[in-house]
């Protein structure tokens, strides 16, 4: 019965070398989501998410979910320092609106790179692009810093 459970559609991912990233905030629920009302929770995660996709705009970073205030972002491998400049600019932007917006809170971005099965999973309406494997977990995995490259990424941009 198990494979009556499997979509052949989805039994073949493209997998490929990538730059994972997960961005946070620092503080998130001691320094803004517990000082704000649901709605202006709601308020500022819209805000918030519209600062990540402006500031990964013109690159190849492509975000694959935002939960909560992480967000899940990839980058070709080929394209690595490009991918580690956006990510640069990303906690910038995000670091600027922050300032602005009043909240004692930093962007935290940590990236790894390898690779990735990348394809459409689930069906119907929550069907979406999600990406998985080992450097998946290993970019999770890395110490929550405000800025934390893999020694894997690090060589591979030669730093």
């Amino acid at each position: 019965m198990v494979g009556t459970l499997v979509n052949p559609r989805f039994a073949t991912p493209a997998v490929t070398e990538q730059v994972v990233a997960f961005a946070d905030l620092s503080g998130y629920h001691r320094v803004i989501c517990s000082r704000l009302s649901p709605e202006e929770t709601f308020a500022f995660l819209g805000e918030y998410y519209a600062t990540v996709q402006r500031a990964l705009e013109g690159s190849a970073g492509k975000i694959v979910k935002f939960i909560g205030d992480a967000a899940l972002i990839v980058f070709p491998a080929a394209d690595a320092k490009p991918a580690v400049a956006a990510l640069h600019n990303l906690k910038a932007a995000v670091d600027a609106f922050l300032a602005q917006s009043g909240h004692d809170s930093r962007l935290r971005v940590k990236a790894h790179v390898g690779q990735v099965a990348a394809g459409p999973i689930g069906s119907g309406e929550l069907e979406r692009f999600d990406v998985c494997g080992l450097a998946v977990n290993q970019a999770a995995l890395l110490a929550d810093e405000e800025w934390n490259l893999s020694a894997e990424l690090k060589a591979k941009i030669g730093t």
